[in-house]
């Protein structure tokens, strides 16, 4: 799901009310979570998620939240329940625009390779749901970005595709 362009649908989103407002602490606490990953992963440069570090979402959101059950609720100066929450929905980002990028596939949850998105990796092996998200986020990078950021990208996503064995 996106913002919608319609203004009566963009008024029917509650963000602001629905959200912010209920979570307000929770938000806070996620955004400290954004900034001490940005300063431990990207030293030096502005707010921004580097993509390509740290991609395991769903196994680390579940660690922080069994170090969090199992009474350990801070890592460091950061909750574990907020690591949780940004790790959650980090995963949930990544779905929303894989299903953007090949809503038939996402949607319908079958394992058929979407004809927008390469159906094997360079290895040979078929790609996974992380190799299409990589590979949908630098696609649509593309359209938007100058040629030293695509090469930037497409470098990162290569060498993230070997790291993982795709």
């Amino acid at each position: 799901m996106s913002l919608p362009n319609d203004d009566a649908a963009r008024k029917a989103l509650p963000i602001w009310d629905g959200v912010v407002m209920y979570f307000p602490d929770a938000l806070a606490a996620v955004a400290a979570v954004s900034k001490a990953g940005n300063d431990q992963h990207n030293p030096g440069e502005p707010l921004h998620w580097a993509r390509g570090k740290s991609m395991d979402q769903m196994n680390t959101a579940f660690r922080h939240m069994i170090d969090h059950g199992t009474g350990n609720r801070w890592d460091g100066t950061e909750r574990h329940l907020a690591k949780a929450a940004w790790r959650i929905l980090a995963a949930l980002q990544l779905d929303i625009e894989a299903e953007r990028a090949c809503p038939v596939a996402i949607t319908q949850n079958t394992s058929k390779p979407c004809k927008k998105l390469p159906a094997r990796s360079r290895n040979g092996k078929p790609a996974t749901k992380r190799g299409m998200i990589l590979s949908a986020k630098a696609k649509s990078i593309k359209e938007t970005a100058s040629t030293s950021t695509i090469d930037a990208l497409l470098q990162r996503v290569e060498a993230t595709n070997r790291a993982i064995g795709e």
